[in-house]
Formats: C-alpha cells, sequence, structure tokens
C-alpha cells in the first residue's frame, strides 16, 4: 500500500499549478499584463489582491503584543 502523505502533497502542487495556470492564462485574454505575484514599494500583489507592507507590519506587531514575548532562534546543528 501507498504511502498516503506523498500522494497528497503531489495532488496539492498539481492542483496549485493548474490555478495558477488558469489564472494566468484567463488574465492575459482580458490584459495585457496578468502577475501571479507583484511587489511594489507600498504592496505586494497576489493575484489581484493589493496586501499593503503596513497592514503586514500592523499585524505582526498586533502578535507581538498578544504574545508579550521576545522571539527566540534556535539553532540545530548537525
Amino acid at each position: 500500500m501507498k504511502k498516503p502523505l506523498p500522494i497528497l502533497i503531489t495532488a496539492a502542487i498539481a492542483l496549485t499549478l493548474g490555478i495558477n495556470v488558469a489564472y494566468y492564462n484567463t488574465g492575459m485574454l482580458l490584459k495585457d499584463k496578468a502577475n501571479i505575484i507583484s511587489f511594489s514599494t507600498e504592496s505586494v500583489q497576489i493575484y489581484e489582491t493589493d496586501i499593503l507592507y503596513k497592514d503586514i507590519k500592523e499585524k505582526a506587531e498586533l502578535i507581538k503584543n498578544i504574545f508579550k514575548s521576545e522571539y527566540i532562534t534556535i539553532y540545530h546543528r548537525i
């Protein structure tokens, strides 16, 4: 019996690639420039959704205030 995890990961990757190709192809029909991800100085645009950097910073500050602790990075050498 095959393991289900590799099958699920492969299916998720194929689905994601299919959605991206379909978006790009239909976007090219409707306008001259269809970008899946584009960056500017003020925001990042994923498909047709703009995410402002200041909003990301506000949410990160909110999360930091909720936990009220310092972030600790632990490195593990093998």
